[in-house]
C-alpha cells in the first residue's frame, strides 16, 4: 500500500477502495501465485489507473514476497471525439466572440504530459472533418512544440 502513496499520483485513491480492490486481484490469482508465476493486474479507481505486480519468487535476503503498485497512464490516440466536444463548446460562443471582427480562429490549446495530458496526434487527425463555425481551427500540441490547422 506505501508504494500506491506517492507524489507520481494526480489523485490518491481511497485507501478502502484500493486495498478491497488489491485484495481481490490476490484472490483471483492466488493459484498462479503458488504456481510460481508472475501476476500483473490493473486496478482503476475513478480516473486513476494502478499497475500490480505480485512476484510469486520470495527475495532470497529477506524471505518476503515482492509486490510492486506502479502508476500509470493511458494514451488516447487522435482523441477526435473529444476535439469535437471542445469545438462544440466554443461554437456556442462564436457570436460573442465575433464581434467587432471579420473572422475569428480557434486556438486548442493541448498541454504536455506534465500537466496530466495523455493525448497523441498522426495524420488520420488531419484527415478528420471537424464541424466548426470558426473560419479555421489550429490545435498547438506543447508535448510536441507543434501547431497545425485542424480541417474544417
Amino acid at each position: 500500500m506505501d508504494y500506491a502513496y506517492n507524489p507520481g499520483f494526480s489523485e490518491l485513491p481511497d485507501a478502502k477502495i484500493f486495498k478491497q480492490k488489491l485484495q481481490d486481484i490476490l484472490r483471483n490469482n492466488i493459484e498462479k501465485l503458488r504456481k510460481g508465476l508472475l501476476v500483473q493486474e490493473w486496478i482503476q479507481v475513478d480516473n486513476e489507473h494502478f499497475k500490480i505486480s505480485m512476484d510469486p519468487i520470495a527475495c532470497p535476503w529477506t524471505g518476503k514476497y515482492d509486490c510492486h503498485v506502479n502508476n500509470a497512464g493511458m494514451v488516447k490516440q487522435n482523441p477526435i471525439d473529444e476535439l469535437q466536444i471542445c469545438i462544440d463548446k466554443k461554437n456556442d460562443k462564436i457570436n460573442s466572440y465575433s464581434t467587432n471582427c471579420n473572422k475569428c480562429y480557434l486556438l486548442i490549446y493541448v498541454p504536455n504530459a506534465y500537466n496530466a495530458n495523455y493525448c497523441s496526434f498522426d495524420n488520420l487527425l488531419l484527415k478528420h472533418r471537424f464541424n466548426s463555425k470558426f473560419e479555421k481551427v489550429f490545435l498547438y500540441s506543447e508535448e510536441s512544440d507543434i501547431s497545425f490547422a485542424l480541417n474544417n
